[in-house]
């Protein structure tokens, strides 16, 4: 209901209540405003239909009716204004002061805080919306958001020291001037609310503030040049990420006359392609951050970076820098964070060109906790003074060129916790000396792209200190033997050890204490023997590849949540578990092909919506293929060629839109190919090697095939016209059947094709490097 008392509102000052929540949210509004209750919450609406909440750590049923009807119908400006004129006699009786993000002196009882900040992303009930759904989540931090214009009543809080009006949503509306005249502010935090515009220069007049947050992410927040900052003498913290810096080039100097300032934040801020190698002096030599990341340096690192010897955290990271790591480095012996990382691949953008060997003064930083090398263009071996970095916790040198070894005194990084060396060509020997010290490691990844000479030299009895949450030693070489230090991780989430030369049978006991826990599984490509325990439990376990060994017995009763499952090119045998789609009801990939498997396709794939691969071929399956496809299907490829099905293709595979590739080939398969096929999105038909007998259809001219494949069938009749319609065609073959000898001229003009068996040959067939094979009368 609207409030009957509206009419004798002051019309340019109104407080909104939310009285349902934890959490304090409060604006200073202009009008004109519409108020009311609805199911216990007081919201109001602006002219732009803005819902506007402001809610108070305070019972509202215990606020005597005048100050509710104060709180109703002033604004929080008005209200604050009133109390901040109130004596200390009555500073107990001031209900303002007791709000949640409310702070008075206690004294004086003028408000000297106002902590508006929206805290909706933290908490706990929008993390689990997040989980659930995140529309719903949107849409609740979108309720929970201030915004509209900020009131010039804020003035009259004249011993203003604290403002906060983080997270919030304005929606593009430009930082009033005004607010660099509350000369008593020392602490200013905007960031990532939403404001829009140019930055008022105004600010700069704020010489008693100590932390300045304009973080923006969003609606284009930019300054004409830095040199209003310089005003800001008292200035510790500034956090300009985000900002667009119009006339960039003084913005050091700029920041340089800051005496006082301990934490430098200006990542994406579109900075100079240039950084000066030097400066005439250096006033911000309390500086402990410094982070310059994602702009557009493509020089090398500035030497005076390297005079900041207070400097804890260095971040330099998605930039193009070129050259070297400085020797420098090593005068940085406060540095606890290193951040050098460049882009990757990441589209649009330049990755650093850091390289050469890692200089030995890295060594030095005894404090480093954090080292981020990766993406660059190192090369060489760690050097071996790495292990004089007592406190490294996280080390990251994946995606160089780093062709050289590991020295032995990597094992005295007693704290590492994470290490990543994958993407590059390493080589030599990991023996235990590398890895006995090191107590708290819980990931190495040392992932390598190709099989290179990077060998792990452990005694089989070998038990290590850690116990590991991430292993990826891809293209490592580890076996032959499955080692005890790998059986005794036993809390492992993350398991990849693909090709790592491993000949050993799989400790069954050990894979069935750690499945409940893995998210990820990957043994393929190797020769691991044995059986698997006949059930398992891995309810968040979303990849299983154990493809390319030479496991045997029936296929595990694995129960999982997982959306892929590699088991091709084993020794399985058995059937295929009917129960398949309840074990494995969020399955995308099944993957068994190249085992020895028989029995009948179970008709409860069918019932798998999630399914999109279905390979199953060079097996021992049998019996018919099951008429019970339907459309909720998601099935792209189904492939069961090379077992021994019979009777016809089922016509019900023709509701499945989304199939693109169907391979049939080589089974005992009677009958014409069903018509409901041409509903499907096929781009290859491969049918070769059965029963099928019939017209070739018309209606195969209609697709887009890039792929036909009907050999050794008993197909009788011409080659319709229509074929002629296949412009992305690149293999048709059609020998050793009973069609007609006629060959359309105009299949010449599918220029995707290329001609064999002394047909002619042109350029452009000969360029896409497949061919088209006619022996049309009669089988071979």
């Amino acid at each position: 209901m609207v409030l009957p008392e509206l009419a004798g509102a002051p019309p340019a000052k109104t407080a909104v209540i939310n009285g349902g929540n934890d959490w304090a949210l409060a604006a200073i509004l202009l009008p004109p405003l519409k108020v009311g209750i609805n199911g216990g919450f007081v919201t109001a609406m602006n002219n732009h239909n803005n819902h506007i909440m402001c809610n108070f750590h305070t019972n509202f049923s215990s606020i005597n009716s005048r100050c509710s009807i104060l709180i109703t119908f002033l604004s929080i400006v008005f209200l604050l204004i009133k109390f901040n004129m109130a004596t200390a006699d009555n500073v107990t009786s001031n209900v303002c002061c007791q709000w949640s993000g409310v702070q008075c002196n206690k004294t004086s009882g003028h408000v000297i805080k106002l902590d508006l900040r929206n805290p909706f992303p933290s908490s706990r009930s929008g993390i689990a919306l997040i989980d659930q759904d995140y529309t719903a989540y949107e849409r609740s931090y979108e309720r929970s958001c201030l915004g509209g214009d900020i009131n010039s009543s804020l003035l009259d809080l004249k011993y203003l020291q604290y403002l906060d009006l983080s997270l919030n949503d304005f929606k593009g509306t430009p930082i009033p001037k005004f607010i660099g005249r509350l000369k008593n502010l020392r602490y200013l935090n905007l960031s990532s609310a939403s404001f829009g515009g140019e930055i008022p220069p105004q600010l700069g007049n704020l010489s008693d503030l100590n932390h300045l947050d304009l973080y923006c992410k969003f609606y284009g927040l930019r300054t004409v040049n830095l040199q209003w900052v310089s005003g800001l003498s008292s200035l510790r913290y500034l956090n300009m990420g985000g900002i667009q810096v119009d006339i960039v080039k003084d913005w050091l100097q700029a920041v340089n006359m800051l005496p006082s300032l301990v934490e430098l934040h200006l990542p994406g801020c579109y900075l100079p392609i240039s950084l000066p190698i030097s400066l005439p002096f250096i006033n911000f030599t309390l500086l402990s951050v410094l982070d310059i990341s994602d702009n557009s340096y493509n020089s090398s690192i500035a030497h005076w970076m390297f005079n900041l010897t207070r400097l804890r955290t260095l971040d330099l990271s998605m930039n193009s820098f070129q050259g070297t790591i400085p020797s420098e480095i090593g005068n940085l012996i406060s540095l606890e964070y290193l951040y050098m990382y460049s882009s990757g691949d990441i589209e649009g953008q330049v990755p650093n060109s850091l390289g050469g060997e890692l200089p030995d003064s890295l060594g030095i930083l005894e404090n480093l906790q954090y080292l981020d090398l990766s993406w660059n263009s190192f090369w060489g071996s760690i050097p071996t003074s790495i292990g004089n970095m007592s406190s490294l916790q996280y080390l990251d040198l994946r995606s160089n060129n780093m062709n050289g070894t590991i020295p032995e005194s990597f094992g005295k990084l007693t704290k590492l916790v994470q290490l990543y060396l994958q993407g590059n060509p390493w080589k030599g020997v990991i023996t235990e000396v590398h890895l006995m010290n090191l107590t708290r490691l819980e990931d190495i990844i040392i992932a390598l792209e190709t099989k290179t000479s990077l060998v792990f030299n452990v005694t089989y009895e070998w038990i290590p200190p850690f116990r590991l949450k991430s292993i990826d030693l891809r293209n490592c070489l580890v076996g032959p033997r499955f080692s005890v230090w790998l059986q005794v991780q036993s809390e492992l989430i993350s398991l990849i050890l693909n090709n790592v030369g491993i000949e050993d049978n799989l400790p069954e006991e050990w894979l069935s204490k750690i499945s409940a826990q893995l998210t990820y599984l990957d043994l393929s490509n190797n020769k691991i023997k044995g059986k698997f325990p006949k059930k398992l439990e891995s309810p968040i376990l979303g990849f299983i590849d154990l493809s390319y060994n030479r496991f045997e017995g029936s296929l595990p009763l694995w129960s999982t949540n997982t959306s892929q499952f590699h088991l091709q090119s084993n020794l399985f045998s058995g059937s295929i578990p009917s129960n398949i789609d309840d074990l494995m009801p969020q399955l995308r990939g099944l993957y068994l092909s190249d085992n020895h498997l028989n029995g009948t396709i179970p008709s409860s794939i069918c019932t798998m919506n999630s399914l999109q691969v279905l390979s199953l071929r060079t097996n021992q399956l049998s019996g018919e293929l099951a008429q019970c496809w339907n459309g909720s299907q998601y099935l792209m490829v189904i492939d069961v060629a090379h077992n021994n099905l019979s009777s016809i293709i089922p016509s019900s595979i023709g509701v499945i839109s989304s199939l693109f590739m169907l391979v049939l080939s080589n089974n005992n398969l009677e009958g014409e190919i069903p018509s409901s096929l041409q509903n499907c999105s096929l781009t290859r038909i491969d049918l070769r090697g059965n029963r099928l007998f019939g017209k070739l259809p018309s209606w195969i001219g209609e697709t887009g095939l890039w792929m036909l494949q009907l050999r050794s069938n008993s197909f009788s009749g011409i080659i319709p016209q229509q074929w002629c319609n296949l412009p992305f065609l690149h293999i048709l073959d059609l020998a050793n059947n009973n069609i007609s000898r006629v060959i359309p001229n105009c299949l010449h003009n599918l220029t995707y094709l290329v001609y064999e068996n002394g047909a002619r040959s042109t350029e452009p067939y000969e360029r896409s490097q497949l061919y088209v094979e006619y022996n049309c009368g009669g089988k071979r």
